[in-house]
């Protein structure tokens, strides 16, 4: 109901009287009471272990959450994924004195 608008029917002198009894009888409420503050919490709890998490995942994965992080914050860029694996072409040589050759190639 939303008395005292203007836009009820009836006399305003009852709507009047009826808005200012329903004030009077509500003005001692403790509507905080009313609220359940455990999902509240909960919540809050659940938000902050999510924090915890990922920034020990930062601290100890840096390289990987570092490119992890930055492929997501920039979607279009071109970010190689991360690799524990670095092949470094200068330094593959073959064995000295092997005598293996691949198939076809002696």
């Amino acid at each position: 109901m939303q008395l005292g608008r203007g836009t009820e029917p009836g006399s305003p002198q009852i709507v009047d009287a009826n808005v200012s009894d329903a004030n009077e009888a509500s003005i001692d409420l403790d509507l905080t009471d009313l609220l359940d503050w455990q999902p509240v919490r909960r919540a809050a709890l659940a938000g902050l272990g999510v924090l915890l998490v990922l920034a020990m995942y930062a601290g100890f994965g840096s390289e990987r959450f570092g490119n992890g992080l930055s492929r997501i914050l920039m979607p279009f860029a071109e970010i190689e994924p991360f690799t524990a694996t670095q092949i470094i072409e200068k330094t593959i040589k073959p064995a000295d004195g092997s005598n293996r050759y691949a198939e076809g190639c002696r």
